[in-house]
């Protein structure tokens, strides 16, 4: 029946991020269709969670604790990674976050942040991931997360501007790795209901989440398992023939 082609049984699948929200709903998604996960993050507590719920699944994981922003930290954890598992099948570059004061007023020294926060965190563990990909002959699959905001910006300059370098990133490193036949694709969430867009946008009021919700085409918010289901088609090999990517997951919202 085909199903098989979406399996990612013996894959192994580094998660950035995925301590809650977008990241974790990528781990658990693909932990259910047979990846073992190895979790990253800055928060050992939410971590723990992540990887005790992919156990629970039936998969193998860890988590390693590592900063993004800093490339030291990024090589150490990614030779971690390989030595307990061997090999990166996949990459999901999901580390990233908006800010409340990402407006006309930012300063030069918060856009500095914002680009190291959402732009340079993508980079560097794509460049050490895709290494090991090349130096291993695995024909790997690196998805970045990105934002609808990137095509469709809304309040955030920096933040749509840092994810718009994502979507540049995923299409140049595509033909940069496609003849070592690693493909690089990239998901831009909607609006996604976890905590931090909750304290984000205030999704709690009933009248701005009412709002959010009119502005899709399928009248709803998106869910952390929403992007994760997506992913895991990247990533497999129903997906083998797709590269450079940049697919919105946002449930049809307006364009203009």
């Amino acid at each position: 029946m085909g199903l098989e082609k979406f399996s990612l049984a013996g894959k192994v699948a580094l998660v950035t991020g995925s301590g809650r929200g977008i990241g974790k709903g990528i781990a658990l998604c693909m932990a259910e269709c047979g990846a073992d996960i190895i979790n990253i993050g800055r928060n050992i507590e939410r971590l723990e969670q992540t990887t005790a719920a992919v156990k629970a699944l039936g998969r193998k994981s860890i988590y390693l604790q590592a900063d993004m922003r800093e490339a030291e930290q990024v090589k150490v954890m990614v030779e971690q990674a390989v030595r307990e598992f061997g090999r990166i099948d996949i990459l999901v570059n999901n580390v990233g976050t908006p800010t409340h004061w990402d407006n006309i007023e930012i300063t030069d020294k918060g856009w500095d942040a914002m680009m190291r926060e959402n732009l340079k965190t993508t980079f560097l563990c794509l460049q050490s991931v895709a290494k090991v990909m090349q130096e291993k002959k695995t024909k790997g699959s690196i998805i970045n997360i990105s934002t609808r905001e990137a095509i469709l910006p809304g309040s955030g300059t920096a933040y749509a501007a840092a994810k718009a370098g994502v979507n540049s990133l995923t299409q140049s490193w595509a033909a940069l790795l496609a003849p070592d036949g690693i493909r690089v694709n990239c998901l831009m969430p909607g609006v996604t209901v976890h905590p931090v867009s909750i304290e984000y946008s205030n999704l709690n009021d009933p009248a701005i989440r009412a709002a959010e919700e009119k502005k899709t085409l399928l009248g709803r918010l998106g869910t952390p398992e929403d992007i994760g289901w997506a992913a895991v088609f990247l990533a497999s090999e129903a997906g083998a023939y797709i590269t450079g990517i940049c697919l919105s997951v946002d449930g049809g919202a307006a364009r203009g």
